[in-house]
């Protein structure tokens, strides 16, 4: 009686991951979309894959800022099996923090300043803005534009209201039909928030100083 022998399958599989790779975050966003094709995954002894699992997102998630590993795990037709894995990186891209003009603030997308992001300048009430309203983050990691400043508003009609009369500017001809006579000269004495204002011998009120 002769005896055939035939070698048990102890081989794990093969297999090879997809290579690791750095994404960066899309515009206006912290996360970013990242996919992949499938493992390679070959048996020596007879060819034969049962299955192959994945740890982890599967291609096309969306992943956050930071390192994310992938693992796969094939088996044989004996239980043999082998595993790989690979890193996906997500790099957010960002810009120095604004910072709010005297007398105003600033109001911005997304995370405030990561690539994508638009910053707008405000002026408070009695403010007004002097420069370029919106800034962008852009890929280089810099503001586009250049930052803005609040100057306090001047109101003539604030002062008429009063009951002052203001002419702007200096002494005009006779076809303005104006004289430097009437020229009124608005003195501010002091510094915010002690400000004392007059014309002549009239103060004025601490409401009409913040419109000057």
């Amino acid at each position: 009686m002769s005896f055939h022998c035939v070698p048990s399958d102890v081989d794990p599989p093969k297999i090879q991951c997809p290579p690791s790779r750095t994404k960066v975050a899309e515009p206006g966003k912290l996360t970013a979309m990242v996919s992949w094709g499938s493992p390679l995954v070959k048996d020596t002894a007879d060819g034969a894959i049962t299955r192959v699992l994945r740890r982890g997102p599967e291609p096309g998630s969306e992943f956050p800022e930071g390192e994310h590993i992938i693992r796969y795990t094939a088996y044989d037709r004996a239980y043999n099996r082998a595993s790989c894995k690979f890193v996906i990186k997500v790099q957010v891209k960002r810009c120095p923090v604004l910072t709010p003009p005297l007398h105003g603030y600033i109001t911005c997308s997304g995370a405030g300043n990561n690539y994508g992001s638009n910053c707008e300048y405000h002026c408070e009430g009695s403010y007004e803005r002097q420069g370029p309203a919106l800034r962008v983050c852009q890929f280089s990691g810099q503001w586009a534009g250049t930052p803005a400043t609040c100057t306090r508003k001047y109101s003539t009609q604030s002062l008429v209201s009063s009951g002052v009369s203001i002419y702007l500017g200096g002494a005009h001809g006779a076809s303005c039909g104006l004289d430097q006579r009437h020229v009124v000269v608005v003195e501010l004495v002091g510094e915010e928030p002690r400000e004392v204002g007059r014309v002549q011998s009239q103060q004025l009120s601490v409401d009409l100083i913040e419109q000057l």
